[in-house]
């Protein structure tokens, strides 16, 4: 492993004078077989990257050794409070917001759609008219525009005409409808304990894609240097 800077099995069985088994059974605890591609790496290497995705795969081929191993260095999961469940979290699945907007408004469905490589979100709702436009909504903005503006981490604006009908921003129901889409981000994010389901869904998802990678260990402890 010195002179090879990895585990090359057929080189240490020639200079050793040993079976490539008896090898690895001296090695032990220092190289690991990779279920993936059948290959001898370093305990550093194998124990290191996403190190959930290796587990997986080491119980799906019964590994006993390894899965012992990589449960043993597998990333601590955040605590709820370091998780900010928000509308628009590229993490967030489009199923969680659909979910939430239905039972927010009372409606028969919500299409909810994340164009992940244009970082948008586009929302159609159906039914829920009455909460749409006044339990939720305020005049100039129906929940449903505020919940996308949201989505898409814009303050919802409300315009109104002049006289010659050119459009301006009316402050005032700006102000209405920027409080109210704060609210409904509020109850979205919240510890809110009518939707527990989908947000352990979406804290689940976070840590799958933020807690898996491990960066690997070097101590250096199987080098020999030159006197």
């Amino acid at each position: 492993m010195n002179s090879r800077g990895g585990v090359d099995l057929p080189y240490m069985e020639k200079i050793l004078g040993k079976p490539q088994d008896d090898i690895v059974k001296a090695l032990s605890s220092r190289v690991f077989e990779d279920p993936n591609t059948g290959q001898h790496v370093l305990a550093e290497r194998y124990l290191a990257g996403d190190v959930r995705a290796k587990l997986a795969a080491a119980k799906a081929a019964g590994m006993k050794a390894n899965i012992a191993a990589l449960e043993a260095v597998q990333p601590k999961d955040l605590e709820p409070s370091q998780i900010d469940v928000r509308l628009g979290a590229p993490w967030v699945p489009a199923s969680d917001v659909s979910d939430f907007i239905k039972e927010l408004l009372s409606a028969r469905g919500a299409v909810v759609r994340h164009l992940a490589k244009d970082a948008t979100w586009h929302v159609e709702l159906h039914g829920g008219d009455v909460a749409n436009n006044t339990e939720w909504g305020v005049d100039g903005a129906t929940a449903e525009r505020m919940i996308e503006d949201a989505l898409n981490q814009r303050p919802t604006q409300v315009m109104s005409y002049d006289a010659e009908g050119k459009p301006r921003i009316d402050p005032a129901k700006t102000l209405v409808a920027q409080e109210k889409q704060q609210q409904i981000k509020d109850r979205f994010g919240g510890v809110d304990m009518a939707r527990p389901r989908a947000v352990g869904t979406s804290r689940a998802v976070l840590q799958r894609q933020l807690q898996q990678l491990r960066i690997p260990e070097y101590n250096g402890d199987h080098l020999t240097l030159p006197a």
